[in-house]
């Protein structure tokens, strides 16, 4: 885990955050099914660390995104040790593609 004391943060440090409201199932998210639909390599997968891995909430890390998937919402957001926004738009878009039912009321990305 990267950590920056807020003194010496540079003034440009901005991160992206992808929001999906909807119906999800959180223990969706198992490193075979993430590596089998390509969207974790092998070296994502050597530093995957899960906080909470259950049916009402996961949470997982990747250096370069942090997951949070509850019943109604998807929330995946850039590091500090790699804020670029594009990864995790793939992640989450790949992600949605996995899903055998798509139902989303709202979606926001936030850089």
């Amino acid at each position: 885990m990267v950590t920056i004391a807020a003194a010496a943060a540079p003034s440009d440090l901005m991160g992206t955050s992808v929001v999906l409201v909807g119906s999800f199932t959180p223990a969706i998210v198992q490193p075979a099914h993430l590596i089998g639909a390509g969207l974790l390599t092998d070296a994502d997968l050597a530093q995957l660390r899960y906080e909470i891995l259950a049916p009402e909430v996961s949470v997982m890390q990747v250096p370069w995104m942090r997951l949070v998937l509850e019943p109604g919402r998807l929330t995946a957001s850039s590091t500090l040790q790699n804020p670029v926004g594009e990864p995790i738009r793939d992640f989450v878009f790949g992600f949605c593609a996995t899903l055998p039912v798509k139902q989303f009321t709202s979606a926001g990305i936030k850089p």
